[in-house]
């Protein structure tokens, strides 16, 4: 059956019915109504099989069908119709894999995807790797690491930092990093597993970061919670608590239904390196900015995402020095908390985690000679020896004379760093 739907893929995707632009209009406006119709199911099933708050399920329903209703608003048939005699836009047809098992969420996925296209989108249980998939497929893989093809969207989930800096508004920067760390159980990828402090900012910075826990504790309380959902069981996180305490040296600095947070004060422990999946926030000082960024790359592969709070000048130290796929500055866009890391060796846009052009294929199509293939049809046109020699001459010429260099201006230099401008000074 599943291989089936697969030859109808192909053969969808070879007559390029999702090239029109009409057509996405429409598939898109269906799959918007088929969630609007389906929306309370939705939020139920995601607070059961997740055990988020009906307050986190509504906001990760939310910005589902806001992206819908963003990708719709988005394609202009004008400007689709002009470009489509200019870009391939790929040969679109969707393989959706969904996992047999008791979840909720799956069925009734399933009834949403049912009211689209069947022969450009459809629903497998087998792996994608047991389809006799085309080369050219692009998969996207939201839980892989290596070892994938070449065509490939890639999310994994490595560590997301947070340092504060003396400079920073602490209780600005706590409100973040508690929302960050404790909304949907601690379990986006970008919920920060480290947080790092100067060491000279790290009493003021606990106190605030109690006193915005206690503040988002009251504010969950007067929320309608599900018995069982929303937050970890009391046991659950009387375990995790004993197990950071006893087992990894860990001090509790506070606790409530929502989450914990720990002092951590020996740098030997490897909780230093954890990747945090649970409502945790772990607080480490540091002794400098050097210091904070040894700590930080303190681990064999590129952060996920860094949080710099604290002035423009050091959050720019940091962020030179602090490798991460993406790196915010005094906030944490609420947004990405939702959903899987996004794809690997591509430009991150925090309002779209999958944007159009991810899956567009450039083929672009000159009509005329521009530039530098101007020169070159000018030299070799030439029907004459010495007509040619001498354009090639004059071509070398001008190929080969100095640069005209741009001065800087002493205002200019002030937006540079120590480094930058002692680099700049040395060359003047």
């Amino acid at each position: 059956m599943e291989h089936t739907a697969i030859s109808a893929l192909r053969a969808t995707a070879i007559d390029g019915r999702a090239h029109n632009v009409f057509y996405r209009l429409e598939q898109l406006e269906k799959l918007h109504r088929s969630l609007v119709r389906e929306s309370l199911a939705l939020l139920e099933a995601i607070a059961t099989d997740s055990g988020n708050t009906a307050s986190d399920a509504r906001i990760e329903f939310v910005l589902t069908a806001h992206t819908v209703k963003e990708q719709y608003a988005r394609l202009d048939p004008k400007i689709e119709l002009r470009n489509e005699y200019a870009i391939a836009n790929g040969e679109n047809a969707d393989t959706l894999r969904f996992e047999n098992n008791s979840k909720a969420l799956p069925g009734i996925l399933r009834r949403v995807i049912s009211e689209l296209d069947h022969d450009a989108v459809c629903i497998v249980q087998d792996s994608t790797k047991d389809l006799a998939f085309p080369d050219s497929t692009l998969q996207v893989l939201q839980n892989e690491h290596n070892s994938q093809p070449r065509l490939s969207l890639i999310s994994t989930a490595t560590r997301a930092i947070a340092v504060i800096n003396r400079d920073a508004e602490f209780d600005e920067a706590a409100k973040y990093l508690i929302n960050a760390g404790f909304a949907f159980r601690g379990r986006s990828p970008y919920a920060p597993d480290l947080v790092l402090v100067n060491e000279f900012a790290k009493k003021d910075f606990l106190h605030a970061l109690v006193r915005q826990s206690i503040s988002a504790s009251a504010e969950s309380e007067q929320v309608n919670i599900s018995p069982g959902k929303g937050r970890l069981e009391g046991q659950s996180l009387k375990q995790l608590i004993t197990q950071y305490q006893d087992d990894r040296g860990a001090k509790l600095i506070s606790q409530n239904v929502n989450g914990a947070i720990f002092e951590i004060s020996r740098r030997s422990t490897s909780i230093l390196n954890d990747k945090v999946t649970s409502p945790l926030l772990l607080v480490q000082s540091f002794t400098s900015m050097d210091d904070a960024i040894d700590l930080a790359n303190n681990h064999e592969a590129p952060l996920l995402a860094a949080y710099h709070f604290g002035s423009p000048r050091a959050a720019k130290y940091l962020s030179q020095f602090i490798p991460a796929q993406v790196t915010f500055v005094n906030h944490v866009p609420f947004q990405i908390l939702v959903g899987p890391a996004f794809p690997l060796d591509h430009p991150v846009d925090p309002q779209t985690r999958y944007p159009a052009k991810l899956f567009t294929r450039p083929s672009p199509t000159f009509t005329a000679a521009k530039n530098k293939a101007e020169l070159i049809v000018h030299i070799s046109s030439a029907e004459k020896t010495d007509e040619r020699e001498a354009a090639l001459h004059e071509a070398f010429d001008e190929a080969t004379a100095s640069i005209q260099l741009k001065k800087r201006t002493k205002q200019s230099t002030t937006s540079f760093g120590f480094f930058e401008q002692a680099f700049g000074e040395h060359r003047n």
